[in-house]
């Protein structure tokens, strides 16, 4: 549950964690166009992945226990953060846990929507989702919450996620 002693710290509590990470991982989540926590979730535990093409720094983002986000800080490029909100999440995470080390570029404005290219060992995909994330266009609408700050939020924010199986890779 977002807030409890369990949330991880964002970029992980230890110290030799490097500080870009640690940076990268703040920025996703709490910087400048960031999502906050109230639609990112709380980040869980810093997991490493090297597979020769990249080395990740990732976190998975949840809320009411439920997926939300995917925050990643990348040796190869920079950090990203994966929404829920169309299936972002739900594909990072899904290569990431086969062992892929992907990142991704910031989502892009398109039309009625945006985009978001994830990079990994295989190539460059491209995600599009036919509409704006409430992050777009209506960033000044949306307060940015941290974990602490939400804990007076919980169970008055509705989520919205896709199936489970979309955006998996196969």
């Amino acid at each position: 549950m977002c807030g409890s002693d369990s949330a991880g710290v964002l970029g992980g509590d230890s110290a030799q964690t490097p500080v870009w990470v640690k940076t990268e991982l703040y920025n996703d989540w709490l910087g400048t166009g960031a999502p906050g926590a109230n639609i990112a979730g709380c980040a869980g535990p810093l997991v490493e992945l090297s597979d020769g093409y990249d080395d990740v720094w990732y976190q998975i983002g949840t809320l009411n226990g439920q997926l939300t986000s995917v925050g990643v800080a990348s040796a190869r490029n920079k950090g990203a953060i994966f929404l829920a909100d169309g299936g972002a999440a739900q594909f990072a995470e899904g290569l990431l846990q086969a062992g892929f080390a992907a990142s991704g570029s910031d989502r892009v404005k398109v039309g009625n929507g945006d985009a978001q290219l994830v990079y990994d060992r295989s190539g460059t995909r491209l995600l599009i989702r036919s509409t704006l994330h409430q992050t777009g266009d209506k960033t000044c609408q949306l307060p940015i919450l941290s974990c602490r700050q939400l804990r007076s939020h919980r169970g008055s924010m509705p989520l919205r996620t896709p199936s489970p199986s979309y955006g998996r890779p196969t």
